[in-house]
Order: structure tokens, then C-alpha cells, then sequence
């Protein structure tokens, strides 16, 4: 692949996270009786729901994809080992999760058990999570190259602060109180590091074209 391209696949990790962002405060204000801090982002593309092929076609699918266009630029920036390019990898199927979470909607409400398509949603919607979580522990490889070493330790922090939102998600799916909020700090601090990431490889892409 053209290092033109890979450059521009790196920015994935930038403008995923913005559509999937934008898409979901136009697909909540849409809908007056939707709450940020109670409520799954899911809940915005459940089946039979207003304005849902807005938030799975306009957000889940193309973000999805655009962050695994993210995480193969990593995998062929990285240094050709199993464990330098293992999290890269975490990151792409992080991504083609939320493709296939588009595609398979949940029901109303997102419960944990109903129809075939909202429990495939569910099976897959905690593992990505997870996937990403390990894919920002990409800190570990970035401390030993010397154009990503200043991002080792933000990229530990984020995989560390990530991992306890996650917790706090889990443990709110009972009495859904907060599940909102804390599913959207998840993803905060996910998609702030897949920002930051990305543009330093936009830039390492830059530098290897102009030599």
C-alpha cells in the first residue's frame, strides 16, 4: 500500500470519533425524551426507534470503518512483531465491531435478552470495548520507538482511566443509573487517544512521503 494512502487512513482515528460524536448529539436531540447520562448510545440506533438508520448508517458503520482504517495504519507503521503489533489489531476489530453492532441493531430500550439481532448486538458490544481498551496499551511499543515514546505514557493512563469506566459501565447495567455517562467517558477517552494517535501517524506518514 502507497504511503499516500496510509497517511490518510491514519486519520481515521480522527474523523471516526468526530462523525460517530456529531451523529450521536444530532440523533439524541432528536429525541426529547432521550438522556445522555441514563441512556446507551445504542438505544439511538434500536431497532423500530426514531432516526435509527441515521445513527447506524451515518455513525456505527462508517466510524467503524473509518477506525479500522485507523488501526491497519498502525499495524503497518509498527515494528513487523506479534507483540508490538497485537494492539494495533485489537483496534481494527474494535472498529469492524462497531460495523457489525450498525448492522445488528438492539431492541428498544437495548435489553440483554430478545430478539436474534439485539443479542448478537450485546455479544458484541462488551468484547470491542475491551478490544479497544487492550489496543491503547500500544503505550508499551510506543516506549521503545523514539518518534512515539512522548505517547507512551498518555496512552497507558488512557488504557488505565478506560478500563475503570468500563467497570463503572458494567456495574450500572442493573439499575441504569448513569450507564450513559459512563459509557460516554469510555468512549472519551478512547476516542481522544485515537485522535492524538492518529494525527502523530498522519504526521509520521507526512515525513516518510517528503524523504
Amino acid at each position: 500500500m502507497e504511503k499516500t494512502s496510509l497517511k490518510f487512513l491514519a486519520l481515521g482515528g480522527v474523523i471516526g470519533p468526530l462523525l460517530f460524536t456529531v451523529t450521536t448529539l444530532i440523533c439524541a436531540g432528536l429525541r426529547p425524551d432521550y438522556s445522555h447520562i441514563h441512556n446507551f448510545i445504542s438505544e439511538l440506533g434500536a431497532t423500530g426507534t426514531p432516526n435509527a438508520d441515521l445513527m447506524n448508517w451515518i455513525g456505527f458503520i462508517p466510524s467503524g470503518t473509518m477506525i479500522s482504517s485507523f488501526g491497519l495504519s498502525l499495524t503497518l507503521l509498527l515494528p513487523k512483531k506479534i507483540l508490538a503489533r497485537s494492539p494495533s489489531v485489537l483496534i481494527i476489530i474494535f472498529g469492524l465491531g462497531l460495523i457489525v453492532v450498525g448492522f445488528f441493531s438492539c431492541d428498544e430500550g437495548c435489553p440483554r435478552e430478545g430478539s436474534l439481532e439485539n443479542n448478537i448486538h450485546d455479544q458484541i458490544s462488551g468484547p470491542i470495548f475491551l478490544c479497544a481498551i487492550l489496543g491503547s496499551l500500544l503505550g508499551l511499543t510506543f516506549r521503545r520507538l523514539p518518534y512515539w515514546r512522548k505517547l507512551w505514557l498518555y496512552s497507558i493512563v488512557s488504557a488505565i482511566l478506560s478500563f475503570v469506566f468500563l467497570i463503572a459501565l458494567i456495574d450500572s447495567l442493573d439499575s441504569h443509573r448513569f450507564t450513559g455517562m459512563w459509557q460516554r467517558l469510555l468512549l472519551l477517552t478512547l476516542f481522544l487517544w485515537f485522535g492524538i494517535v492518529g494525527l502523530h501517524a498522519f504526521k509520521f506518514w507526512h515525513s516518510r512521503i517528503l524523504v
